[in-house]
């Protein structure tokens, strides 16, 4: 019969390999609960399945004569329809992390406008903080959600467009993935920061966003015409580079559609997912002359 330490010591190496097994066998441990930070053996195991994974891709839905009334509601049926951007994970506050509350947002669009619906459920959507009404205010203060669209799918330039639950228009220029640092230099304001060339804010582009908050947590409406951005002067279907961000302030939650390691943010298109079956109008240049008879 084993000596009581042999057996002490048995039973410990057990629990040791039941602990371990998930991770040995290669299954994901459980998520937490939102706003607790991981073990960091944990957390590692989460941020390497999150870039094993390939970039996603959705689809537009394409539009007949229904354009939605920008009212942020998200009550037309269209908003029903396709499949939705979901499945974020985190960026922080554990990195590759599954959300902690669900995200859906479709795209659309009728031939001159894109269209985004996004509906970002909250249990506790009287702690949702909306922030400042001021157009293109710092977004980390609040809920936000951010899109970026790599028009060109160069993977180095993009346009940006974002609101929070106030229902503020952000807006602005990438380039080079915001190489340069752009507005998040600390202390500088506005104007300083969209002169460093990774990112423009001063670029303010003509579009329309509406925000609701309600009982499953708040919805964001956009339309963005084509005319307000370039992109490829080309007749036919487009694929452009997309991601989406999210953040749950409360929770110190950042999420992104298509994951980005925490080293990098929004602005890194080269790790964006894609938005196919684009047919944008094909842009023509004109020139005015003035002249004296």
């Amino acid at each position: 019969m084993p000596s009581f330490p042999s057996r002490v010591a048995r039973a410990a190496s057990l629990a040791l390999a039941v602990c371990l097994a998930p991770h040995q066998l290669g299954a994901q441990p459980t998520p937490p609960a939102g706003g607790m930070k991981l073990d960091a053996v944990v957390a590692d195991s989460f941020a390497r399945a999150a870039r094993a994974k390939p970039r996603p891709t959705v689809n537009i839905i394409k539009l007949d004569g229904e354009a939605p009334e920008i009212d942020g509601k998200l009550t037309e049926g269209l908003w029903q329809r396709g499949t939705p951007v979901t499945e974020f994970v985190q960026r922080e506050l554990n990195e590759g992390v599954p959300a902690s509350e669900r995200t859906e947002v479709r795209f659309a669009s009728d031939g001159k406008n894109l269209y985004i619906g996004a509906r970002l459920y909250d249990r506790e959507p009287s702690l949702i903080i909306p922030g400042e009404k001021i157009r293109d205010v710092t977004l980390a203060n609040s809920d936000y959600v951010a899109f970026i669209f790599d028009t060109y799918h160069d993977h180095q330039n993009g346009f940006v467009f974002g609101t929070t639950p106030a229902g503020i228009e952000y807006d602005g220029q990438v380039i080079r993935e915001g190489e340069g640092g752009g507005a998040n230099v600390p202390g500088q304001n506005r104007m300083q920061g969209g002169a460093m060339g990774g990112f423009n804010v001063n670029w303010d582009a003509s579009w329309t966003v509406a925000t609701n908050i309600d009982s499953l947590g708040w919805t964001a409406e956009f339309r963005i015409p084509f005319s307000t951005i370039r992109y490829q002067s080309a007749d036919g279907e487009q694929t452009w580079g997309l991601n989406v961000s999210r953040m749950i302030r409360r929770k110190n939650e950042e999420l992104y559609w298509a994951f980005i390691p925490r080293q990098f943010n929004l602005y890194r298109l080269s790790l964006a997912g894609n938005l196919a079956q684009l047919q944008p109008p094909v842009r023509r240049i004109q020139t005015v002359t003035p002249y004296v008879l």
